[in-house]
């Protein structure tokens, strides 16, 4: 990642575009705040600006969501807006989802794989 990394996408939009935060983010400032610092402390997040930096960019909006079993706040960026804006295309959109699909390994899995291993493995 130092070196960077293709991204998939083809067409990168040449607007800028700036996108208000989802409302669960809107409302728990205090958890957006303090997850954007863990962020910008970690190295992941750059900023913030005073203006902007790149001639064009893209402010995705980010919200909050709820993790299923811990009930922790995650921080999220919705890389899905806009919606059907020929103008200003998602990112979402713009990268080949055939070369780049994501799937989760399932606990059926798991446990066919250690049965598969076999004792002691």
């Amino acid at each position: 990642l130092r070196e960077g990394f293709d991204t998939g996408i083809s067409n990168i939009p040449n607007k800028p575009l700036e996108w208000p935060n989802l409302r669960s983010a809107r409302r728990n400032p205090e958890n957006v705040t303090r997850l954007v610092a863990e962020e910008l402390n970690k190295g992941f997040l750059i900023g913030p600006y005073n203006s902007p930096p790149f001639i064009n960019y893209r402010i995705n909006p980010i919200g909050l969501v709820e993790s299923k079993y811990s009930k922790k706040k995650r921080l999220i960026v919705d890389l899905s807006v806009p919606h059907n804006d020929k103008d200003h295309p998602s990112i979402n959109s713009l990268i080949y989802k055939y070369s780049y699909s994501l799937s989760y390994v399932t606990v059926d899995d798991a446990i066919k794989s250690i049965q598969q291993l076999g004792k002691g493995a």
